[in-house]
């Protein structure tokens, strides 16, 4: 068993603190109030501002950037799948391929027809329209994924591609109650886990040699993550790519449970051995302390200032967005039955703070969405209404997404975060910068940079980085005719060839996907090819750039870590 943290909360969830310090947050229905779904459980975007707002009863629908409602569904699998016989089946996740501006792909997962009887879980890849990109091709599904389900609930359903580029996907338990089958501690099952696979990879899929059993036979390679009853929700943080997992209890605890960014994988939740921190049914169970505990508990009680008693966690997000600076960072999570809004933020001290943002205690939320500005919404179950969180916060978040020094080269712009309505100004050397008023913006000198972000009346000015800026119109090294890094992709050792036509010293730079460097280091390179070993300490999967530096030039280029 593999484990890199230990974290372990030790407070109640439903101990608030000091009310006046916390975001005050309203629920407005979205997109206006006089529109409504049916059994909405998931607004998402394909990089774009349309977002796509998926029903359980086999429809996703847009909604364009004007806030329309689009009448005819971008898909409708409404005839394949079995959404109303109980309400944990129908169409349950919803994820666009990374390169989806490109490929038109996208992947969804659905409980297929089946009678009275449990449908099988489905994967599948469907692609848009040529004509039209308001409309999916109905005749363009590929099949990647079918997992029998032994009883009706218990699907999990979540799709979500990680900052890694692979798809996981959420399998629950199987059904039934307290995992009668033992699935989820069956390395050889695939319910009752988190599952990693490359869509790109294989037919119909592949097994990315990074999974932490891709070649042991003892566990299915798909795995990610095991012992889980039922994931609903997980998600990336956009920022910090660590993942949070909602997973549903049993009959007393909730729990979420979190895996940093670079983690290896191979977590073991614990169930059905455990139920949060406590033992449920340890037969043929390890000592406790060889599962993964969760970050989180809580029971079924009524919330502080609430009406109902928790049943069943829902997973969130971490806010991310550029509007409401006192969200930032908070993962927020709600309840289906007790109605209120959670959080939790890291104390500063190694652990959790959890707090109750409100009460919205007449709604049943079935799950969280989020837009391509990182703004948040909630659906709501009972009512058929989707509403967007809003805070009460006027000031911003000003935050550069190469949060740290960066290079910059052929051009390239320093990014701040984006939303709309808000105002940006750029300086260099706390000046600000003549024109330099978009949420992006192109250096043309090396220098100290920050952004002032303005909301009305409120602003935020973020943290400075130093940004190098190559000489603009040089060619690339006249010595250097090429630099190439192979295998690509690969797990974090790979080989770099430079031909060079002369003696030189250069020096090398290595950039993650946030614009953290990783690596630096000088190379003497000989006349003719040079190959060297490049080798990166723990990695995390991803895209990953490297500046190649001369006396008067740069070379750049770019690889995955698998």
């Amino acid at each position: 068993m593999k484990k890199i943290y230990t974290l372990v909360f030790l407070a109640t969830l439903f101990c608030c603190a000091a009310q006046a310090q916390l975001p005050q947050i309203t629920l407005t229905q979205w997109p206006s109030n006089s529109i409504t779904f049916n059994l909405p459980l998931l607004v998402t975007d394909c990089g774009d501002s349309r977002k796509f707002v998926v029903q359980r009863d086999g429809h996703i629908y847009i909604v364009d950037s004007a806030g329309n409602k689009l009448s005819t569904p971008f898909l409708n699998i409404q005839n394949l799948t079995d959404y109303t016989n109980y309400d944990e089946e129908g169409l349950l996740g919803l994820a666009f391929d990374p390169d989806y501006k490109n490929n038109g792909f996208f992947y969804v997962n659905y409980t297929g027809a089946n009678g009275n009887n449990p449908g099988p879980t489905n994967i599948v890849r469907y692609s848009v329209s040529s004509t039209d990109p308001n409309v999916a091709d109905p005749n363009s599904a590929v099949v990647l994924l079918t997992i029998q389900q032994p009883y009706v609930n218990h699907n999990g359903g979540n799709l979500v591609f990680g900052p890694d580029g692979y798809l996981y996907d959420g399998q629950g338990d199987g059904g039934s109650g307290g995992d009668p089958g033992n699935r989820a501690q069956n390395k050889h099952q695939l319910l009752g886990k988190l599952l990693r696979i490359d869509p790109h990879g294989g037919v119909p899929y592949g097994i990315p040699v990074t999974n932490p059993w891709a070649n042991d036979t003892t566990h299915a390679p798909e795995l990610w993550s095991m012992g889980m009853r039922n994931p609903w929700r997980f998600n990336f943080d956009r920022i910090t790519g660590d993942l949070w997992i909602g997973d549903v209890g049993q009959d007393t605890y909730e729990e979420v449970d979190y895996e940093p960014a670079g983690s290896p994988g191979g977590f073991n939740c614990g169930w059905r051995c455990y139920e949060g921190f406590h033992a449920y049914n340890t037969s043929g169970c390890q000592p406790q302390n060889t599962y993964q505990p969760p970050i989180l508990e809580y029971k079924h009680v009524i919330p502080a200032g609430g009406t109902t008693a928790a049943c069943s966690i829902t997973g969130g997000y971490v806010y991310r967005g550029a509007q409401y600076h006192n969200l930032w960072g908070r993962y927020l999570f709600t309840d289906y039955c007790a109605g209120a809004l959670f959080s939790i933020l890291p104390d500063g001290a190694g652990g959790w703070k959890t707090d109750t943002l409100g009460n919205f205690n007449t709604n049943t939320f079935s799950s969280f969405g989020q837009d391509n500005e990182g703004e948040l919404y909630l659906c709501a179950h009972n009512s058929n209404k989707i509403y967007k969180i809003t805070s009460d916060d006027c000031k911003p978040v000003a935050y550069i997404l190469q949060h740290d020094s960066v290079v910059l080269c052929s051009g390239a712009s320093l990014q701040a975060l984006y939303g709309t309505g808000l105002t940006y100004q750029w300086q260099l050397s706390q000046a600000n910068i003549a024109g330099a008023t978009n949420a992006s913006y192109a250096p043309t000198a090396s220098g100290h940079y920050r952004v002032i972000v303005t909301k009305g009346l409120c602003s935020d000015t973020s943290n400075e980085i130093y940004a190098a800026v190559c000489p603009l119109g040089v060619p690339a090294l006249n010595a250097v005719s090429e630099a190439t890094i192979v295998p690509n992709p690969n797990n974090g050792e790979f080989g770099l060839t430079i031909k060079s036509e002369k003696s030189e010293l250069l020096s090398l730079q290595v950039y993650n996907i946030f614009g953290s460097l990783v690596l630096s280091q000088q190379i003497l390179v000989n006349k003719g090819t040079n190959q060297f070993p490049l080798r990166l300490s723990n990695p995390a999967a991803g895209f990953y750039s490297f500046t190649l530096k001369g006396n008067d030039a740069v070379r750049n280029g770019s690889f995955i870590v698998k």
